[in-house]
């Protein structure tokens, strides 16, 4: 299904493929602070008008609110919550892969997507997690 090669289009922070039935995405975005103003700050905005439509492939720096984007310490949700609005009703990847919150390591569902973050370091930045491996 999705045995595709990819090409990085140098112009952009979009990945197209060869094939036009899936495409993928790498989107840079801002990282975000403890706080959790973070999550509606204007750089996120700018940042999740780039998400293309039907992508199954998602790739951000930033996890978006609710999954994968919780800090125990600070018992706070740190992710954008405009990205988790634009995931849910207009991108709807198959797959969205993040990190940047390294306390939020793991795999997390919803109805359509599936979240991955997967920080291979710790808070204190020790590699102690363990690869993820995606089979699709």
């Amino acid at each position: 299904p999705l045995q595709k090669k990819w090409d990085l289009i140098p112009s952009s922070s979009q990945w197209s493929s060869s094939s036009s039935s899936s495409t993928a995405s790498s989107s840079s975005s801002p990282t975000s602070s403890s706080s959790s103003s973070s999550s509606t700050s204007s750089s996120c905005i700018e940042y999740n008008d780039d998400h293309p439509y039907g992508v199954d492939i998602l790739v951000t720096h930033m996890p978006p609110y609710g999954q994968g984007d919780y800090i125990p310490a600070s018992d706070i949700h740190v992710g954008c919550k405009l990205l988790a609005n634009t995931i849910a009703e207009r991108v709807k990847p198959r797959v969205h892969i993040f990190g940047h919150i390294h306390e939020g390591y793991g795999i997390y569902y919803n109805n359509h997507t599936t979240y991955i973050n997967a920080s291979s370091v710790t808070r204190s930045f020790v590699p102690e997690n363990v690869p993820i491996t995606l089979i699709l």
